[in-house]
């Protein structure tokens, strides 16, 4: 399937476009923003991880997931592919601090766009789920992280959840109405230690409801990493209710397919 064939719904143009540009959390600095960063540093730096509060676990049920558009088979059926220096400067876009592969689910309705000059997009890649008559259903975007490599993986994280909470929504929301943060915790993706930010917001032209997720997930042996974002239609995915975020739909699945590469 090629990007042209695919037509969005008005609403929906915004994912494309405006709904998220590159996510940089830097060592001493971060940004979200609509359009790659100059990693501006934040006033007064970061924030003590001992004075943030601490975070609940919450593990995510992710099992088989089928319906009419794609089938899901645990986390190891699929296309992989490699986000790393060789595939960023194929589609000439910078490298990822951190190299990881995903696994995406092989099907007609599913398709992958690369980021970098050549398609315009700032995000390393870009996952869309359409349906038949090609409107986005669920779409997610991978890009960088960097954040200290602290010696306790738990105050990492907890600096995470702090850039997230106090920048993530003002950052992918903005055009949209009725922003309201749902949930942020800790679980593990493929052994690994992240943060999650569950959200939703309206696009206010056509009033549809998106559900949003955004994960902060820090490689355990170096300062990289990746952040990982997807919006779902509220009304096409089967991603119905804030609850859902941590237990159905496509993205889900993409996301915790996630794997860095050694």
């Amino acid at each position: 399937m090629n990007s042209s064939l695919l037509t969005i719904r008005s609403s929906t143009a915004r994912l494309r476009t405006a709904a998220l540009g590159l996510f940089v959390i830097a060592l001493a600095a971060s940004s979200f923003a609509q359009q790659p960063p100059q990693n501006p540093a934040p006033s007064g730096g970061l924030p003590d991880p001992a004075k943030l509060p601490a975070l609940k676990f919450k593990e995510e049920k992710v099992g088989n997931y089928e319906n009419a558009l794609v089938k899901v088979e645990g986390l190891v059926v699929g296309s992989s592919f490699t986000i790393d220096s060789a595939f960023t400067t194929k589609y000439e876009n910078n490298p990822p601090s951190a190299p990881f592969k995903i696994i995406v689910p092989k099907s007609k309705n599913v398709l992958v766009i690369p980021g970098g000059k050549k398609s315009g997009l700032p995000e390393f890649v870009k996952v869309i789920l359409a349906s038949e008559d090609k409107k986005a259903v669920e779409i997610v975007r991978f890009t960088n992280l960097k954040t200290p490599k602290l010696a306790n993986a738990e105050d990492r994280l907890k600096i995470c959840a702090y850039l997230l909470q106090s920048q993530a929504l003002d950052g992918i929301g903005k055009g949209y109405e009725k922003r309201k943060v749902h949930e942020v915790y800790a679980t593990k993706i493929r052994g690994n230690d992240a943060v999650v930010f569950n959200a939703e917001m309206t696009e206010p032209k056509n009033s549809i409801r998106y559900f949003v997720k955004v994960i902060a997930l820090p490689d355990p042996e170096s300062e990289g990493g990746l952040m990982a974002f997807s919006m779902s239609d509220a009304t096409l995915s089967d991603v119905k209710d804030p609850a859902d975020l941590g237990s159905k739909g496509f993205a889900l699945r993409v996301l915790h397919s996630v794997e860095f590469v050694r």
